[in-house]
Parts: C-alpha cells; structure tokens; sequence
C-alpha cells in the first residue's frame, strides 16, 4: 500500500493573471474598438468660407487661386444655414497685389436666396462645401502627406 497516489502531484497549475493587466486589457481592446467604430462612422465635411456682396440680384466674392477649384468643381452654397444652388457667371482676370504674390480672382454667381438678403451691396457669409472625409483618410493624409 506505499504506492498511493498523491492528488497533489497531478493538479493542474492555473495560470493567473493580475487584476490590473486584466483590467488594462480590457479598456485598451475597448478603446481601440470604438476609435474604430469613431474613424469609420464619422464624416468630416470641409468648408470654403468666405464673405460676399450681394449686388444686381448676384452674389461677388474674391477667391484665391488656391481655392479657386474649390469652387468651380460644386454647384451648392449655403448661406444662412439654408442650401442653395449656384451657378458660376463670371470669373475675373487674375489680379495680383504686391503684399501677397497668389493671385486672386472675382467670381460672381447667381442664387436664389432669401428676399430679406436681397439687399443690394449686403455683405453675406457663405459657405461651400468642398470634400468630405472620415477618421481613417484624415490619419492617412496626416501620416502620407497629402494626394496632390
């Protein structure tokens, strides 16, 4: 009878892990989840914005050379929080001062907006929106640089 066997020699060893790294794990794979779900869901819409004057029932700003594709490449303003349509009638000669060497341009466009705006030499803020991205191509334009 010398030959019991001892329970304790073949109990299984559990390998335990400290309540800190275990709750750490947690909220890490957590965050990473809804940065995630942040990045994907989430669009950003950019924004030209500029002031404009409204004379002989149209709308006249200057524009940057710069921006300038900005607005002829979209055909939507808004101005008071309202969408409009818009349609490009003129763009001026490009006109160059000597404190700021970018050319800029005149650009007139006509719009229907509202009739209390229509008040002749009435200084608008507009805005138009140009691109609309989410969190993962505004990280990868960060990080690449921008596509140009």
């Amino acid at each position: 009878m010398n030959e019991l066997i001892n329970i304790k020699d073949y109990k299984i060893k559990k390998i335990v892990i400290p309540k800190k790294i275990y709750s750490w794990t947690i909220i890490l794979i957590i965050s990473l989840l809804l940065s995630i779900f942040v990045c994907y869901k989430f669009k950003f819409e950019y924004f030209y914005q500029n002031n404009s004057i409204y004379k002989d029932n149209k709308l006249s700003f200057i524009v940057y050379q710069s921006d300038l594709e900005k607005i002829t490449n979209n055909h939507k303003v808004i101005v008071n929080k309202k969408e409009y349509n818009y349609k490009i009638l003129e763009i001026s000669e490009p006109i160059i001062n000597n404190i700021n060497l970018e050319p800029y341009f005149e650009i007139l466009i006509d719009t229907k907006i509202d009739k209390n705006l229509k008040i002749d030499n009435n200084i608008v803020k507009i805005k138009i929106k140009y691109d609309v991205k989410n969190g993962f191509e505004i990280i990868k334009s960060l990080i690449l640089g921008e596509e140009n």
